[in-house]
C-alpha cells in the first residue's frame, strides 16, 4: 500500500512519506507530524477479506497517545478505538480516504480538536486501565 499512497499523494504539498522506521525513531516523527494515517484495507487481500479487519492496530494507539488525529478506514475495530479522535473512510474507497485526509489537512482547527480527543481516548488504553478491566472480568468469572 505504501507505493500506492506515495504515487497518489506525490502532488500534495507538505507530505513526506518515509517508509518503515525503527521503534526508537517513531516518537520524533510523530512529534513532527500534524496528523497520522492508518490505511488498513482488506480489499487488497481478497483471501483475507472474508475475515474482515485483522491487522494489529498498535499504530493507532501510538498516534492517539501522541495527540495526533487519525485518518483510517471505518472497520468496526478501528472505529471502536479511534471513536471521535479522527476521520474514517468507507473501507476500500481510496477516494473517500483522500477526501477525509484532505479535510483534515486543510483544517488546523479540526486537527487540533481531534488530536485532543485522540489523546484523551488513548488514556483508556494504558496498562493500568486495561488491567483494571481485566480484573473486573476475572472477578465476574470467579463469582
Amino acid at each position: 500500500l505504501f507505493n500506492d499512497i506515495k504515487n497518489r499523494s506525490k502532488n500534495i504539498e507538505n507530505i513526506i512519506l518515509l517508509g518503515p522506521k525503527s521503534n526508537f525513531e517513531i516518537p520524533k516523527f510523530l512529534s513532527a507530524a500534524d496528523m497520522a494515517i492508518a490505511p488498513f484495507n482488506t480489499k487488497k487481500f481478497n483471501k483475507l477479506d472474508e475475515y474482515g479487519f485483522w491487522w494489529c492496530p498498535v499504530k493507532l494507539f501510538e498516534y492517539m497517545a501522541s495527540g495526533k488525529p487519525v485518518v483510517s478506514y471505518d472497520y468496526y475495530e478501528v472505529r471502536n478505538i479511534i471513536q471521535n479522535g479522527g476521520l474514517l473512510a468507507t473501507p476500500g474507497d481510496f477516494d473517500d480516504f483522500v477526501k477525509k485526509f484532505t479535510k483534515l489537512l486543510n483544517s488546523g482547527q479540526l486537527r487540533t480538536q481531534l488530536g485532543i480527543k485522540a489523546r484523551k481516548l488513548s488514556l483508556m488504553y494504558d496498562w493500568k486501565c486495561r488491567g483494571g478491566e481485566l480484573y473486573k472480568i476475572y472477578n465476574k468469572i470467579l463469582e
